[in-house]
This record gives C-alpha cells, structure tokens and sequence, in this order.
C-alpha cells in the first residue's frame, strides 16, 4: 500500500531541456513512500520518469538526475501539464 507524503516542485538548469523549452523549466512531482519504506517519486507530464531513495535529499538529487537523463534521451511531445491542486477526498466504504 502507498501512502502519498508530499508534493515537491523540482527543479534544475538543464541544458537538453533550455533547449526544448526555452527557459529554465520546472517540474511537478509526486512522492510516496512504499512499503519497503523507501521514497519513490514520479514526474507528473514526463511518462516513466521515477526513481527511489532511502532519504528525501537523495530522492530529489536522483530525481533531478532522473529528469535530465529523461530529456536526453527523449523529447516531451508537449510541455509537462501545469499543475493545478491537491486534494483530499474522503470516501464512504
């Protein structure tokens, strides 16, 4: 079971990514933590981009890294979806 602790906008001075975008380009993330107790983050508009970490400080340098590595190796087709909220629904069982 995942529990979802905490939303972190995550960026870095990219070269392969100034050149898609044109100026310094920021990226929503999301981060959980698995029942290994490692974190895991996922890139919200970059399909398949995630990566895990015992410690947060690491989890956001490996994503970061994960990211760069990302647009390298393959261009978005379209900016990343701006994000818009967070919510916390509760649902009757």
């Amino acid at each position: 079971m995942w529990f979802f602790k905490a939303l972190y906008i995550a960026q870095e001075y990219l070269y392969t990514s100034l050149l898609f975008y044109g100026s310094m380009p920021t990226f929503t993330i999301i981060v959980e933590e698995g029942e290994d107790g490692y974190l895991v983050s996922e890139v919200l508009g970059l399909q398949g981009c995630h990566t895990q970490a015992k410690t947060y400080d690491e989890l956001i340098k490996r994503t970061k890294e994960a990211i760069h590595l990302y647009l390298k190796c393959k261009k978005p087709a379209e900016e990343p979806p701006k994000f818009v909220s967070l919510q916390h629904l509760e649902v009757e069982a």
